[in-house]
């Protein structure tokens, strides 16, 4: 082989494995933090999602519903001042 691992190192890999699927012990501050975040996180995804769709929504509705197939001038002459 290109290189020997040896037993020391065999086993922090194995150590570190472990502590990645061990719980933790977190406090009440520490949860409740991380929940505000997710709750703010959640918030400004449904409002950047509600806001696309409306103005999806807009677009289609004006395009479908407001739909100019020519425009008629008749006369040469422009507004009087009043």
């Amino acid at each position: 082989p290109f290189f020997v691992i040896g037993s020391k190192h065999v086993e922090k890999v194995k150590e570190m494995e472990q502590a990645r699927f061990k719980r933790k012990t977190i406090t009440m501050e520490v949860l409740l933090s991380q929940q505000q975040k997710k709750r703010f996180r959640r918030a400004v995804f449904y409002t950047v999602l509600f806001v696309l769709v409306t103005v999806v929504f807009l677009t289609v509705a004006f395009v479908v519903f407001f739909r100019v197939r020519n425009i008629n001038i008749t006369g040469n002459a422009r507004y009087s001042v009043d």
